[in-house]
């Protein structure tokens, strides 16, 4: 019985009660949209490496963009269990791995490093 009690202690920290309530409100469509979406996002990776490309020449922005997939998915199911304010900071962290992927992807690449004149300026 203590096991069957903290499982449902846990379920109810979880949200499941609230993500149920979510996916009933009518909206089923639109969240399995964003769902779906969310998955699909996982896919710009192999768009951005061409077959001739070896993994490695993109694995700055790969790497962020593992991440961020996992970030953008836990800030849905957040969403969805009301924890507004934790799916609002996990689509931030998301966005941030975004674009420190696609920076440091710029400067793995010479011929942006040498058109990076901003960095040019900051040089001691």
């Amino acid at each position: 019985m203590r096991l069957e009690g903290a499982f449902n202690h846990t379920l109810k920290e979880i949200g499941i009660l609230n993500i149920i309530k979510s996916l009933r409100k009518g909206k089923f469509k639109k969240l399995q949209e964003a769902h779906d979406s969310i998955h699909e996002f996982i896919y710009l990776a192999p768009i951005c490496c061409p077959k001739q490309a070896n993994w490695h020449s993109k694995s700055a922005f790969l790497t962020y963009h593992w991440e961020a997939f996992h970030l953008a998915h836990r800030a849905f199911l957040e969403a969805l269990s009301g924890y507004y304010n934790t799916a609002y900071i996990l689509l931030r962290g998301t966005l941030e791995l975004l674009l420190k992927g696609a920076f440091w992807e710029c400067l793995a690449h010479k011929k942006f490093r040498d058109k990076a004149d901003v960095i040019k300026k900051c040089r001691v």
